[in-house]
Order: C-alpha cells, then structure tokens, then sequence
C-alpha cells in the first residue's frame, strides 16, 4: 500500500540464526508480489566484535538459496540489490578498542568474498555505516573495498532539525572515506516523542527529505524505519512510519498498528509521482522509455530557504516539487507551522495549465487549479512538500 520499492535489512540463513529464519521467505514474497529489493547488510559478531568467518556461508546462503511463493521458486540473489558492510561498529558502547582495525579488515574480506563470487559479483558493496562520519579523517580512504559510499545522516544536531541542516557536514566527511562515489543514505529520519518532533512535524520533513536529497545527488535514501519497536527504550521506539502499541505486557509479538501522519505523506507522495508497474509474473518493472526534456523556469523574489525540484513523467506532465527548508519544532517553541511565501513563477510558452496539490490536516494531498495569466502562475509555498503539476500545450 505505501508504494516502496527497496527496504534495507538483515537476511541471515537459519544456520547462522534461527531466531530470523522467517525472513528470507518474506524478502521473496515482498520481491515477488511487490518488487521490492533488499539492501542486506551483513554485520556477523561473535560477543559483540566482528567475526568474518561466517561470512562464505553467509554468501553461499545469497548466492544458491531461494524460497517458494506461491508454487515458483525465487531465487535470493535475485531480489538482493546491494550488500551493506557492518553497521555502525564505531558505537562507544562496543567493547572492541581497535574498531578501526576490526572494521578495515572485515570489510575487506567481505569485499572480496563478494566478488570473487560469481552470482554475486556485479552486486554494488556499500561501505559500513558510521555513527559519527567525522571518523573517516582517521579510517582514510575505503573505495579499493567499497563501491559505494554510506551515510547514516540524522539531523539532530544540536536538536532534531530539518532535514538538510546539518547534511554538509555528512557529504564533507563522507569523501575522506570514499572519495568521489556514489552515496547511498541507508539510515535517516525522526522519532516522534511527546514534547520533541511531533507526528504532525515528521509528516512534513520526510517528503522534503527525500526531495532535499534526491536533489543533492544522494542516488538512495532510505527512511529508518518502517515500523515502531516497543521493546527497546528510549527514542529507539519511535522511528517508525507506523506506531505500533503493545496489547499486552508482551512487547514482542502483539501490537496495535497505526500509520503515523508521515506513512501518508509519503503514501500519497509515491502515489503522485509513480511512473512505473511491477509486473510479477515477469518480475520486472515497466515503464515507458522515453527521454526528460527541459523546462524553463523563472522564479521571481524567490526566498533562498524555499527549495525546488522538477520531475518528470513519460506522460510529458511536469511536477515541480516547492518547499520551505525551515524549521517547524526548535526546543524553544516545540512544534509550530510558519507562514507561506507567495511565489510567482514564470513557466516560458506553452503553459496549458497547472494545479497544485497540497497536503490537507491528514497529510492527503489536494489538487486545485491554478489561475495561468502570461504562461506565469502563483502559489502557496509552506513548510511541507507541495507538488505544481505543469500541463504544456
């Protein structure tokens, strides 16, 4: 229903731990009926250090192993897009006083391992993920055993923020580790506590984060993390799209489910945007082949804190993505809404029509005509994504 196509997880096989055996025959029916991909991260420990020798039978896993879904054999290394080195060894909380080490000597094994292994070979090995990516001065550079670099860019520093303010400081850091390769963003996002961000303020910084990020040049992002986790304490319950509330004194197995206001900001942002089908019988995404052409654009007393990003789908339709890139929850005011900026915007000859869709109070979006007069038109830009959808003749 929420319209994803990657998810970023583990998959062991149930020799290495039984306790996740259901979770392989889950990735085939999720990439079977939906198409989704997994980026799988492969972080082995033995007593909390890093252990590469399970790694080979763990890939073999990978490689050679499949699942039946609904009588059709899927195959593991199909539905895996990407493979993910350790995930955040660099915590303080961790016993191993040479991390950097351990970590340097894990990953190259792994990265080797993964490409000496035929089926898995041409898959891309992303970097392991940092807690705090100033360490890249020190690790040096990792692209002869990586492929593509890995940011874990949470803006919530020196309070959780908005979604692009302290994401320099990650790209800046991350190039010391990585030099010029492709980032992948595989942890980012907002709890939603009482008296911090609110469901209301996450609902507005998740769509302009995957805007704000695409437009920077991330190639993938992905939002931590689908679904609440009661048992754990702290801030560590609350990343989810969809709360989720014990019914008993169980925390582990029976929940009440609720999507939180940001599962249908997104929801109805994927909906707008989609330009393609899963066909699983086939079990290939298709689309219409057809080449972006350019628009012109002229905005006109522009604020530099409202952001943009045009898109467009092979129908020819244009949608131009607005946003303010401002805060809406400091620990001083809490959460709050701002005002809108009145912005006009000049669209060159041509111009049909245009609407804008905007999100309601439920995070639904609205879609209402907008007045064209001399191929301009003018808008509401606020604090959450609003869409321009842009006719030509």
């Amino acid at each position: 229903e929420l319209g994803i196509r990657h998810i970023r997880d583990r998959m062991l096989s149930p020799s290495y731990a039984s306790v996740l055996s259901y979770a392989p025959e889950r990735f085939a029916q999720l990439y079977k009926d939906l198409g989704i991909t997994l980026t799988a991260v492969i972080d082995l420990r033995e007593d909390d250090f890093l252990n590469a020798s399970p790694i080979p039978e763990e890939l073999e896993f990978w490689s050679t192993g499949s699942s039946e879904v609904n009588g059709e054999i899927i195959n593991f290394a199909d539905l895996i897009e990407a493979i993910e080195g350790p995930n955040e060894y660099d915590n303080e909380q961790l016993p191993d006083e040479n991390w950097m080490e351990t970590l340097i000597d894990y990953q190259t094994q792994l990265y080797s391992l993964v490409k000496d292994n035929e089926i898995l070979a041409e898959k891309p090995v992303l970097m392991p993920s940092l807690i705090y990516t100033a360490y890249c001065g020190k690790i040096g550079d990792l692209s002869h055993i990586s492929d593509k670099a890995n940011i874990h860019s949470y803006a919530n520093y020196p309070y959780w923020r908005f979604p692009s303010s302290t994401l320099n400081w990650y790209l800046n850091n991350i190039k010391k580790c990585s030099s010029e390769q492709p980032i992948i963003a595989t942890e980012t996002g907002y709890p939603t506590l009482p008296g911090e961000v609110s469901e209301r303020t996450e609902a507005k910084y998740l769509p302009r984060l995957f805007a704000e990020y695409f437009s920077r040049g991330i190639e993938q992002t992905f939002n931590y993390e689908f679904l609440d986790i009661p048992h754990l304490e702290g801030i560590q319950a609350h990343f989810g799209l969809i709360k989720a509330e014990p019914i008993s004194d169980d925390k582990y197995t029976s929940y009440i489910l609720t999507p939180k206001k940001s599962y249908y900001a997104l929801k109805n942002l994927i909906d707008l945007l989609n330009d393609a089908q899963w066909d699983s019988q086939s079990e290939t995404w298709s689309q219409p082949d057809f080449q972006p052409q350019t628009l012109n654009l002229e905005f006109l007393d522009k604020e530099a804190s409202t952001h943009y990003l045009l898109l467009q789908k092979s129908d020819g339709n244009y949608y131009l993505l607005l946003w303010r890139e401002i805060e809406a929850y400091n620990k001083n005011k809490g959460n709050f809404d701002n005002d809108f900026e009145k912005l006009k915007i000049k669209l060159g000859d041509g111009l049909a029509s245009a609407s804008q869709y905007s999100y309601d109070a439920n995070f639904n979006y609205i879609e209402n005509q907008l007045r064209v007069a001399n191929n301009a038109i003018n808008v509401k830009v606020t604090d959450d994504l609003t869409v321009i959808k842009v006719v030509l003749q």
